[in-house]
């Protein structure tokens, strides 16, 4: 990592959390940097990276002048200090939600996004020497996925009139104790484990699982291809894998964030189209489809009645 993004790591890292759901991210590009140069700038290779950057509808890039701005706020005192209320006003004043800063070296062309308010790395990837083609799709991925991940996490209905138990059980590779993970925390699993996804309700109705993965992959859990009917009665438990089935749900590879929310409705809610889905077993999202798939959960759920609904997050972090 370079000075400058060394510099703006740290500064951000002082900021609270206040992640918002969106559907675009307004992003401000820093000059590329040369390794081993401090305060060079490779104009060509910046103009380069913004013209790729643009192909994606889902990246809105900031004018450059606001981006000046922003550098002088966040991150380039002498000593390396800024004050976070000054970094996150500049940020908003300046319509900036996040920044990318990529340094060029002689056998590498590497980059991170980070969000501006919490200092959250949305993506990072590495590349050969000049490619701004292949660093801007790598990029655009892991963007995609940040604002699928806020739109699903942003989809809260906390109705007290109806009680909603949702829970992944983990059991470790090669079997020993059974952890239980809640939307109460974060959990965390390790790369063969097993999941148990369990839930229940207080009302009769309808549950539907979505699991957006650490790749991106927005899988329906339930209802799938064994158990097409998701109508579920009140005060029953019910499980996937249940206990007459013979699969396993196995944590595998890549490593990151895996969030699943459960969704109750009262009436049958057609959440997602079947002809956006693919594979066998659990449905898959088509991967052109993944931020519009969860834009259209957030529309369809502002047409429901409060009363008649309620979700639960939990998110697990995979590790190796």
């Amino acid at each position: 990592m370079n000075d400058l993004a060394r510099r703006i790591f740290f500064a951000l890292a002082l900021i609270a959390p206040a992640l918002a759901a969106q559907d675009v991210l307004r992003l401000a590009l820093a000059p590329v940097a040369e390794e081993g140069r401090p305060g060079s700038a490779n104009e060509g290779l910046t103009s380069d990276l913004a013209a790729q950057l643009g192909r994606f509808k889902f990246l809105l890039l900031v004018d450059r002048s606001k981006t000046k701005e922003l550098l002088k706020e966040v991150a380039l005192s002498e000593s390396g200090f800024v004050n976070p209320a000054t970094a996150v006003k500049s940020g908003e004043m300046q319509g900036v939600q996040a920044l990318l800063v990529a340094t060029a070296s002689k056998t590498a062309l590497t980059a991170r996004i980070l969000h501006i308010q919490s200092s959250r790395l949305i993506a990072t990837a590495s590349v050969a020497p000049g490619d701004a083609e292949k660093l801007s799709a790598k990029l655009a991925s892991g963007v995609e996925t940040f604002l699928a991940r806020e739109n699903l996490k942003s989809m809260r209905n906390d109705n007290p009139d109806i009680r909603l138990e949702f829970s992944v059980q983990r059991r470790a590779k090669g079997g020993g104790r059974l952890d239980t993970i809640t939307s109460a925390k974060e959990g965390k699993a390790r790369l063969g484990d097993t999941l148990v996804f369990s839930f229940k309700s207080s009302r009769d109705g309808f549950i539907t699982l979505v699991d957006l993965q650490p790749s991106g992959d927005v899988v329906v859990l339930y209802p799938n291809d064994l158990t097409p009917d998701h109508k579920v009665a009140a005060g029953v438990a019910y499980a996937i894998p249940g206990a007459k089935d013979t699969f396993e749900i196995t944590v595998s590879e890549p490593i990151g964030r895996d969030t699943v929310v459960a969704f109750f409705t009262e009436a049958k809610v057609p959440w997602l189209d079947r002809v956006k889905l693919e594979g066998e077993g659990f449905r898959t999202v088509k991967e052109s489809e993944r931020l519009l798939a969860t834009r259209g959960l957030k529309i369809t759920a502002t047409g429901l009645k409060a009363a008649a609904w309620k979700s639960q997050v939990i998110e697990i972090d995979v590790e190796p």
